[in-house]
């Protein structure tokens, strides 16, 4: 394991299933979570990175437009130039998170990492799944390729999927379109122990 040095991690957040919670006045879910909301259910990273938060919208992941992910390359772009984040890690609806991840790569101009990750249940769910998605991604930034003391050679992009996404065969056809729309970068699907290579 590498030696534990403290980074700076910059966490964009956009909103999607991460950022949600029920609201009973508009009778279901809907974007409430900022994010620093997002990290009080993480376990304290102060020891190893300095971890900022840039709340760029709280919008569904569909709701995302070319646009927003065109000015999210320039707030990442500006943070690297200026030497203000080690990574970067954006958390958003998974509705659009590929075509975000492959957008990224091809517009960010920077060795540093960037990962891109969602959520498949929402915050109100009893089974929420976005504090570990992003506690992983956290830490696939923090350790550039030395995941759980394994040498993976992590991409500069990456899609995290989920294992529950793996149980009917819709979501097996959305992996095939994930591993075909990354012409040239290996994604990783770290929860589930999987590797696509293109």
């Amino acid at each position: 394991m590498k030696q534990m040095t403290e980074k700076r991690i910059t966490i964009i957040s956009t909103g999607g299933t991460i950022a949600m919670g029920v609201d009973p006045k508009a009778g279901g879910a809907v974007p409430l979570l900022s994010g620093e909301d997002l990290l009080k259910n993480l376990p304290s990273l102060r020891d190893i990175a300095r971890v900022d938060i840039v709340d760029f919208c709280n919008k569904p992941g569909p709701h995302l437009l070319l646009n927003d992910v065109l000015e999210i390359s320039k707030v990442i772009q500006n943070l690297f130039e200026q030497n203000n984040a080690d990574g970067v890690v954006i958390t958003q609806g998974t509705d659009t998170i590929e075509e975000t991840a492959y957008a990224l790569d091809l517009l960010v101009q920077s060795d540093n990492p960037v990962v891109v990750t969602g959520a498949m249940r929402n915050a109100s769910q009893i089974s929420a799944d976005g504090s570990a998605n992003l506690f992983n991604a956290i830490l696939d930034v923090y350790l550039e390729g030395d995941y759980i003391g394994k040498p993976f050679n992590f991409p500069k992009f990456e899609v995290q999927i989920h294992p529950d996404e793996l149980k009917n065969g819709k979501n097996s056809e959305e992996l095939m379109k994930v591993s075909q729309v990354h012409i040239d970068t290996t994604v990783y699907m770290v929860d589930a122990g999987l590797e696509f290579d293109e």
